[in-house]
């Protein structure tokens, strides 16, 4: 771990948290390290480990000592904490970038030179939070991909969300307005529609950021995704609003599981056609609780 004399300003901070998931962690470092850049110190990476009991802290490391990558872990710590939400509000809190990135244990960039492409918007970026596609990976090779519109509406951060891993956040913004800790799965969720309602801007990079781990844990609870989600959006988006989102909820909904569905039919990303098709029936449930 380094001192508080080595630490510099950057222009991005890449932040993991780990939990027992050495061999996701393995996966991450590497990504993240493997990243080709003309500017190695315009980028700090950092991770946040929760005293894991398995071999995270060896992995963590072993890549501390390599040499023969193109980046370096600039720090990392390894304590107990209070759950995800805490262990990426440390990240920020050690963080010096002017934007900051979360990838979290499992997770990876889409290929070698994606930072280098976004520290060349980050330049001209202001105060805007950057945004790209998402590559869903799954075991049986039947991957797709996430592409999100060129420009987000209110309706459709409420329905779909952004993925994280593919999301780039001033520093600033994220110290001013910490993750809610009382949440579970989505409190990067409430952090982007509290940042859409308060006027900040979102910007599409036409790019591939992310390779996502589909074990993860929003993946892997939906349940208690779809119920916090319900939560935030009653809590921070006007009535009137969410009635007129619901106007067009149903047919909206139908195209997408109609569109799942042909997929099934096909036999084209099986597997993933069925988890969207969960996604898209929770999605309306929650429309029909604001509802109601």
């Amino acid at each position: 771990m380094l001192n508080g004399s080595e630490y510099f300003m950057c222009n991005l901070s890449v932040i993991t948290v780990n939990f027992n998931n050495s061999n996701g962690l393995k996966k991450t470092i590497e990504s993240v390290l493997s990243q080709k850049l003309i500017l190695q110190d315009s980028v700090e990476y950092l991770i946040i480990d929760g005293g894991s009991s398995d071999d995270s802290v060896e992995v963590i490391k072993e890549f501390s000592n390599r040499t023969d990558l193109h980046l370096r872990i600039t720090d990392w710590i390894s304590e107990k904490d209070k759950g995800i939400y805490n262990a990426m509000n440390k990240g920020i809190g050690m963080s010096h970038g002017k934007y900051v990135i979360f990838m979290n244990s499992g997770d990876v960039f889409y290929s070698e030179n994606i930072l280098e492409s976004v520290l060349k918007k980050i330049e001209n970026a202001g105060n805007s939070i950057l945004y790209g596609d998402t590559f869903y990976d799954k075991p049986d090779n039947q991957g797709s991909f996430w592409y999100l519109p060129d420009e987000l509406t209110l309706n459709y951060l409420c329905e779909y969300g952004i993925c994280h891993q593919s999301t780039f956040i001033p520093l600033k913004l994220l110290k001013k307005n910490l993750y809610d800790e009382s949440l579970f799965i989505a409190a990067d969720l409430k952090f982007n529609i509290q940042s859409y309602l308060s006027g900040i801007a979102f910007e599409k990079m036409n790019i591939v950021v992310s390779s996502l781990d589909m074990t993860g844990i929003s993946n892997t609870n939906i349940e208690r995704s779809a119920k916090e989600r319900e939560l935030i959006v009653s809590s921070l988006v006007p009535l009137g609003i969410i009635n007129e989102m619901k106007k067009n909820k149903e047919e909206t909904l139908s195209i997408w599981i109609n569109y799942y569905k042909s997929l099934i039919r096909n036999r084209t990303c099986y597997t993933m056609a069925l988890f969207m098709i969960k996604i898209v029936n929770k999605i309306g449930k929650i429309f029909h609780f604001l509802h109601d």
